[in-house]
């Protein structure tokens, strides 16, 4: 039987005892760490899988939220064929209740923006419009917010450097801020845009931007579609309750001009100005979401409708 060992003289000198088991321990070490090691790279190889996983699944539900984006241009298209104004009453106006798709869900529905006060109509060759502007402050208003916004919007919008009444705030103010800027002096861009301005605080924001918009040219309001908070702002002491008969009203007969609309006998004595009123729409908001696996996705398109179809000039995309 052989030992290990050293040889000397001739005879073979045995290692002590705690040699072997420096051995077995460093064995041991170096057999955890490679098991370590690979669980490691296991790990980063499933989440690697996964994550392509993801952006497969993203991917895939994007595709099909384009396809709801089309849908939704050949609905508007051929209403306007159909019809001539535009209703709550109408396809476009329903919702596209969650529907099965291959490995997911898809759900959307389209907003009249012109049923909305247009905040790029407040300005027209660099004066302030008064009726907009009118119609703007009553809005504020009714939704207990500082009606003196109007004015910092206006000077938002604007390419003078004159503030506008008592809650303008052009160049001087916005420098003044920590960090400072500039404001835009052009049409906005997007809704998002006015929390820049001066007096929009997160409340007044989220208070506000349901019954706004911000479209590429002054566009007038759907009486069809405007919401009772719009309907409100048309004439000084117009009530909710009238808002609200005149909502009940639209729902069975829409208003098929904006004369049958102004001389109703509810509202008549308003005598409200039928200028930048409308029954007709051209632009559109959809609101698409898609599921497939993993991937959720959101689109938000703003469509323009014109004589020769229905085209996209806005999208935004959102991803979870």
């Amino acid at each position: 039987m052989w030992l290990s060992g050293e040889r000397s003289g001739g005879f073979f000198k045995c290692r002590p005892p705690h040699d072997h088991g420096a051995a077995l321990i460093t064995a041991l070490l170096v057999v955890a760490t490679a098991s370590i090691t690979w669980a490691g790279l296991l790990s980063q190889q499933n989440l690697a899988i996964r994550e392509s996983a993801g952006y497969f699944d993203r991917d895939q539900a994007y595709q099909f939220i384009l396809g709801g984006e089309a849908w939704a241009r050949e609905v508007l298209h051929t209403d306007r064929k159909d019809n001539k104004y535009d209703s709550l009453n109408e396809d476009w106006a329903h919702t596209l209740d969650p529907q099965p798709i291959e490995g997911g869900m898809i759900s959307g529905h389209l907003e009249d923006m012109q049923g909305r006060i247009n905040l790029n109509g407040l300005v027209i060759n660099e004066g302030m419009a008064p009726l907009i502007a009118g119609r703007l402050e009553r809005l504020l208003v009714n939704l207990d917010l500082d009606s003196s916004l109007v004015d910092a919007i206006a000077d938002w919008i604007d390419a003078d450097h004159d503030p506008q009444g008592s809650g303008g705030a052009e160049e001087g103010s916005y420098l003044a801020l920590e960090p400072a800027y500039r404001p835009a002096n052009r049409r906005l861009t997007t809704v998002s845009e006015i929390r820049l301005i001066q007096g929009m605080t997160a409340l007044v924001y989220e208070r506000l931007t349901p019954f706004v918009s911000v479209l590429p040219f002054p566009t007038d309001i759907n009486i069809n579609t405007a919401p009772p908070e719009v309907l409100m702002s048309l004439a000084d002491g117009f009530s909710k309750a009238m808002a609200m008969t005149l909502v009940d009203i639209r729902k069975h007969n829409a208003f098929v001009d904006v004369s049958a609309f102004v001389n109703h006998a509810s509202i008549k004595d308003f005598e409200i100005e039928p200028a930048g009123l409308t029954v007709t729409s051209d632009y559109f908001l959809a609101k698409i979401k898609a599921q497939i696996g993993r991937g959720r996705v959101s689109l938000f398109s703003l469509l323009e409708r014109t004589g020769k179809g229905v085209r996209v000039i806005q999208r935004g995309r959102g991803a979870l």
